[in-house]
């Protein structure tokens, strides 16, 4: 499932795609007409231009099209200290480094693994 387009995130510099996954890159915001925001999508060995509506659509006669703006997948990674004999796990850590210290503090068979979760 496609993350909504959003017009305040955008203008943050979050990265906006199109409903296919193509690139895009976002020139003005402030276009006079029905369709303010310009931008470039990247098809590969060309790049076109193209106009959206604040709501992110492409075409205003269709309610959804493959050249609608979507926001970009954000991938975190999240790690877990586990035991395989015991089966005992911590909590999320959020960061490598969190999850090397806690596999030191306590005694072999302890490890961790990296868990990626996408939104």
């Amino acid at each position: 499932m496609k993350k909504l387009f959003s017009l305040i995130d955008a203008q943050q510099g979050k990265e906006v795609i199109t409903r296919s996954g193509a690139k895009v890159t976002i020139l003005s915001y402030d276009r006079k007409g029905i369709q303010p925001i310009v931008g470039l999508i990247d098809n590969g060995t060309r790049e076109d231009i193209c106009t959206w509506s604040i709501a992110g659509i492409y075409n205003k006669s269709k309610t959804e099209g493959d050249q609608d703006l979507v926001m970009a997948p954000t991938v975190e990674d999240f790690f877990i200290v586990f035991n395989p004999d015991t089966k005992e796990t911590s909590n999320l850590l959020v960061s490598e480094e969190t999850a090397k210290k806690a596999v030191s503090e306590r005694f072999h068979p302890w490890s961790y693994v990296k868990i990626q979760h996408t939104t």
